[in-house]
């Protein structure tokens, strides 16, 4: 639908100028002369509905209040249909629709009902119980019309704010699930990246070493360097596409020219081995053992522990210096615990790391678990967690 032709003051004007015409016209007809007074009489009584929407109270009200003044002076003797309508029930219909509550409403057409009761009395053409009954009754009937139309536009306008509440919770929850995606992407890229690129750097220090002495070993760096730098890749590769498989809410397309490396899942726990043997390859001596019995996990605890050890060897990599490190996981029937330690100085607090160990605390807390970091007593820096296993 499209917008109206004529604005809303052009409507109110042309209706009341109709409404005047109108009573002037008839008047005119049944009248051969016509006094200023029943000129001034009718107008007082029609056009001010030109500003029903301006001021509705005023415009509807007085129009009936013109009404009653010049009813005892009238020498019209036959009823005038435009100036009834406007009277009646284009007058009551603006006043208690133009009321801003519904107790203004009902005042209005109170009002309106006491002062065409009193033009009723006034009228000598008609019986004063008929005129008043009759009155009433068109009161009556307008206010319930504008009644109805009020609550329709009451009903509308709730439903107008609820769908602007609605539209402003959903982008405020929209704005939130993108700050945590990008929070979420954030760590996952720290954690990918910055164990692979430290493990580089130090394979690349050692095989300048190497290479001196061995120019085959130098090349076996080399080949260490690739393989760490085509696993970050590959990660990072996989964290990008299922990121956008989440915003799509489907699975993205294959594409062929993705090498085996970029479609393996995220990684887990049996992926633990194969990220302490490449740490391994960049020079520290890294102690593993696993006690009790090991138990199948959910995917999300698996990544946690995968990423609590990597952010763990990665800052004993970055600033421990350490060049042993012992990885631990212990399994009890509710949950499983995981140690990572360097051998470093007793006072040693480097390798608490900063933005890494506080995502991985905030990894473990989602899974209902507790991360303790710090320095050990006989030496070193510790990361431990505690994260129940469901059963």
């Amino acid at each position: 639908m499209g917008p109206p032709i004529l604005n809303e003051r052009t409507r109110d004007l042309a209706l009341a100028a109709a409404l005047t015409a109108g009573a002037l016209a008839q008047l005119a007809l049944i009248h051969a002369a016509i006094s200023v007074l029943e000129y001034s009489w009718i107008i007082a009584t029609t056009l001010p509905l030109a500003l029903r929407h301006r001021w509705p109270l005023l415009a509807g009200l007085g129009v009936q209040v013109a009404f009653v003044a010049g009813t005892p002076s009238s020498t019209v003797n036959q009823e005038l249909l435009a100036q009834g309508v406007s009277v009646y029930l284009v007058a009551t219909y603006v006043a208690a629709l133009g009321a801003k509550t519904w107790w203004g409403s009902c005042a209005c057409g109170m009002a309106s009902l006491v002062l065409l009761g009193i033009q009723g009395v006034l009228d000598t053409q008609y019986g004063t119980t008929g005129a008043v009954l009759a009155n009433s009754i068109y009161v009556s009937m307008s206010w319930a019309v504008a009644a109805a139309v009020r609550t329709q536009v009451d009903r509308s306008q709730r439903s107008v704010t609820w769908a602007q509440t609605a539209v402003l919770a959903s982008e405020e929850q929209a704005r939130t699930a993108a700050l945590h995606e990008r929070e979420r992407l954030a760590r996952e890229l720290h954690d990918v990246l910055g164990h692979s690129i430290s493990a580089m750097v130090l394979r690349a220090r050692g095989g300048v070493h190497d290479h001196q002495v061995d120019p085959q070993r130098g090349l076996d760096a080399l080949r260490d360097i690739e393989a760490a730098g085509t696993r970050a890749l590959a990660d990072v590769r996989t964290l990008l596409e299922l990121d956008l498989t989440h915003d799509q809410h489907q699975e993205p397309e294959p594409r062929q020219n993705l090498d085996s490396h970029s479609r393996h899942p995220l990684p887990g726990l049996g992926d633990l081995d194969e990220l302490i043997e490449n740490t391994r390859r960049s020079g520290m001596a890294i102690e593993h053992g696993v006690h009790g019995v090991p138990r199948r996990v959910s995917d999300g605890l698996g990544l946690t522990v995968y990423r609590l050890v990597q952010e763990a060897l990665t800052n004993i990599m970055r600033h421990s210096g350490s060049p042993e490190a012992q990885v631990m996981l212990t399994w009890a029937d509710n949950y499983v615990t995981v140690s990572v330690a360097d051998h470093g100085p007793a006072n040693n607090s480097g390798s608490g790391g900063g933005r890494g160990l506080i995502g991985l605390g905030e990894r473990v807390a989602v899974l209902g678990g507790q991360l303790h970091s710090g320095p050990r007593p006989s030496g070193g820096f510790e990361v431990r967690a505690r994260i129940p296993v469901s059963g």
